[in-house]
């Protein structure tokens, strides 16, 4: 009886074993070699393809912008936004320099008194070459007159037998011609234009310009832009002021969306009311009109003044700031 026993515990044993064997095998063929079940597996390797699905998305997105954008342009061009928000708003405001004396950095500013009031030289400092550009003792009588002396000249019975009407077929002769020079613009169509006096003079001229609504990115100072005028065509790097009255103006370091300014340029005179577009030249070549107006007035001493605000934190609870743009050894 015990021998049965004894096999009776034996059978159970090997029964059991047997089970946990045949469990363990099932499990086992659920499992991977990375211990983890078939199907989780299963959605880890597709989750890894989809993420180097995406990898690869983000290498070509990457690609092409390099080979599209100019780091340095971009740089450069959210420099120029974030120093024109700061411009527009706290204007004119600079931050006093902490490794400099603020004599020495604006040594070129002087304190006014009154922005409005205080006297100012025009020709104060000025440069040799300005000695060239051509001045109006008064543009707008300038203006008025040589208008009247072209009507004039319209009624003069002398000058009657020599005025062509308007739509009249007529035959012009040039002289001084170059020689090759038709091989060059035969496939051009000429173009001929009468000057008013003093249109071929070189002066200080300025143009009243509004942004166009089209374009909405603010344009800095002394930046390049293309004009448009009349038959007129060249490019410049203008400074922009405000279009206020006055014997000063101040000097607007950007031209904001929406703004009227006056822009500041050495061109050949021109009478008013003569229309002007300026465009912004891309990277690609293409233009964008970026502002519309006219001539405002041509002359040379028209004061830009550029104002600064000083900004700082007072080192005591109590400051006193006077003569900050002076030598102290003279007071």
């Amino acid at each position: 009886n015990d021998d049965d026993d004894d096999d009776d515990i034996q059978r159970e044993i090997f029964a059991s074993v047997g089970k946990h064997h045949i469990s363990n095998a099932e499990y086992d063929d659920d499992m991977s070699s990375t211990g983890a079940p078939i199907a989780e597996e299963e959605e880890d390797m597709e989750e890894r393809m989809i993420g180097g699905d995406h990898e690869d998305e983000h290498d070509d997105e990457e690609a092409m912008y390099d080979r599209d954008m100019n780091m340095e342009e971009e740089r450069d061009y959210i420099e120029k936004m974030r120093a024109a928000e700061e411009d527009k708003a706290f204007p004119d405001e600079v931050d006093t320099p902490l490794d400099t004396p603020a004599r020495v950095r604006f040594a070129k500013y002087r304190g006014l008194q009154s922005f409005k009031h205080t006297t100012w030289d025009p020709r104060e400092e000025l440069p040799e070459q300005y000695a060239r550009i051509f001045k109006f003792k008064n543009f707008k009588h300038t203006q008025q007159r040589v208008r009247k002396s072209v009507i004039g000249n319209c009624v003069d019975d002398e000058l009657a037998p020599y005025m062509v009407d308007e739509g009249t077929y007529c035959t012009i002769v040039i002289g001084d011609v170059p020689e090759g020079y038709l091989d060059t613009v035969s496939s051009f169509p000429l173009l001929l234009w009468w000057m008013w006096e003093h249109e071929n003079k070189m002066s200080v001229v300025h143009y009243v310009l509004k942004m166009h609504d089209s374009y909405t990115e603010p344009i800095k100072s002394k930046e390049r832009l293309l004009f448009e005028t009349g038959v007129r065509s060249f490019r410049s790097e203008p400074i922009f002021s405000s279009f206020t009255s006055g014997s000063k103006h101040k000097f607007e370091r950007y031209f904001q969306p929406q703004d009227v300014v006056i822009a500041t340029v050495i061109a050949p005179v021109q009478f008013s009311p003569m229309p002007v577009l300026c465009f912004k030249e891309q990277s690609d070549g293409t233009r964008v009109l970026a502002a519309t107006g006219s001539v405002f007035s041509v002359n040379p001493d028209r004061i830009v003044v550029k104002r600064i605000r000083l900004s700082g934190h007072p080192q005591d609870q109590q400051t006193i700031c006077c003569y900050s743009l002076h030598v102290l050894q003279l007071f």
